[in-house]
């Protein structure tokens, strides 16, 4: 079974978009670069490092770690669920819709039927 560094690829990826050097980026993330130049060798680190690296970045550890499709599509289908059922309960109670990227009309993933 191919060993797929998740880890390191994400972190090599988001050094890339940001535009940062190593020693940049690791600040950015508040962790030695001489840590993360271990991380992106090898992938490998202490939970206290990946729960840093996780609150600065805003991904969740699983995020960070598993390449994971079926989670990705998971994750988008419980936030679609999420946006309809706040747009639900607010319409009842008389209220406008709460704005949601994944919901811009609030029954369109009906294809148009209204719910009775």
């Amino acid at each position: 079974m191919e060993k797929r560094n998740n880890l390191s690829n994400k972190l090599k990826k988001m050094q890339m978009e940001m535009g940062k050097s190593q020693t940049e980026f690791a600040q950015e993330l508040g962790i030695p670069q001489s840590t993360l130049q271990n991380i992106m060798k090898g992938g490998n680190t202490t939970l206290d490092t990946l729960m840093q690296i996780a609150a600065i970045t805003g991904f969740s550890l699983d995020e960070l770690v598993l390449d994971d499709p079926a989670a990705e599509i998971l994750r988008k289908l419980l936030s679609q669920l999420n946006c309809y059922l706040l747009t639900y309960d607010r319409e009842r109670a008389g209220r406008s819709p709460v704005p949601c990227e994944h919901n811009p009309t609030p029954y369109e993933h009906t294809a148009g039927v209204v719910p009775k």
